[in-house]
């Protein structure tokens, strides 16, 4: 039978390790008559592997978290940060529970090994819309999150908490 694999980054931001990154990836996977899929967040590094067409450089995983395996519940990432005073990947996104309908908006958060730390952030939405379309952190350790539909950025200190609201243009894409 014919068998693959391929792994695909799409949205990534550099991690703390030089020439690593921090990404969504999605996986396929084909054996024989069998296709399955996975998306999720991870840390992946440069590697060389040796194939009978020469080396070729490649990325490969240092941890990967699997959010949506072959069409479960989807969740989707919006945004990704790294928090440099408190050395943890935040990653903006979006729980649908499709039998419910529902959307719920989360800011998951991992150590640098790719532990999954606790609590996950429960951003304010309404259950139907995802008004957020990005995440920055502050030198301080502050993050930052646009809501487009309100047009205005939530400051939350490094520990989660709600500071306050800026009010920003109409047209602001990114914090």
């Amino acid at each position: 039978g014919t068998e693959a694999e391929v792994t695909r980054v799409g949205l990534a931001i550099g991690a703390e390790v030089d020439g690593e990154i921090y990404a969504q990836y999605t996986k396929t996977r084909r054996s024989g008559e069998t296709f399955t899929s996975e998306t999720g967040v991870g840390r992946f590094r440069p590697a060389t592997v040796r194939t009978q067409q020469g080396d070729q450089r490649i990325i490969e995983p240092v941890w990967t978290k699997a959010l949506v395996s072959s069409g479960r519940m989807q969740r989707s990432v919006f945004s990704m940060a790294y928090n440099t005073v408190s050395r943890e990947l935040l990653v903006m996104r979006s729980d649908n529970v499709d039998a419910q309908r529902t959307v719920n908006m989360v800011i998951y958060r991992y150590s640098p090994d790719g532990t999954q730390l606790d609590p996950v952030w429960d951003l304010p939405d309404d259950g139907q819309t995802n008004p957020y379309v990005d995440l920055a952190v502050g030198p301080d350790g502050r993050f930052f999150v646009l809501d487009d539909l309100a047009d205005k950025v939530l400051v939350y200190a490094s520990t989660g908490e709600l500071q306050r609201e800026v009010k920003v243009a109409g047209d602001s894409r990114s914090v």
